[in-house]
């Protein structure tokens, strides 16, 4: 993880923590069984925050390796969006 370095440590900290709540606002709506809206401004913000990974990646011309992992998540979490708007509405 060498671009770890390359940021501020309060950058990283910040990534990690909204890393954190996004995949809890993913996971806790389905496991408690209310606020089943909140699984979609997750998963969008996910697919944002991923994103800007992304193009952090890019600028920095990383590996092959790492796009993929960031664009699989991306598709992930853009697929969850979807069909928690079109295909299973709240």
């Amino acid at each position: 993880m060498d671009w770890v370095e390359e940021l501020q440590p309060y950058s990283v900290k910040l990534v990690g923590g909204i890393k954190i709540l996004m995949a809890l606002g993913l996971l806790l709506p389905a496991l408690i069984n209310s606020k089943y809206w909140i699984i979609l401004f997750a998963a969008l913000g996910v697919s944002g925050i991923m994103l800007l990974i992304l193009s952090f990646h890019i600028k920095r011309k990383d590996k092959f390796e790492r796009f993929v992992v960031n664009i699989s998540i991306i598709l992930l979490a853009l697929f969850i969006a979807f069909t928690r708007l079109l295909i299973l509405p709240i």
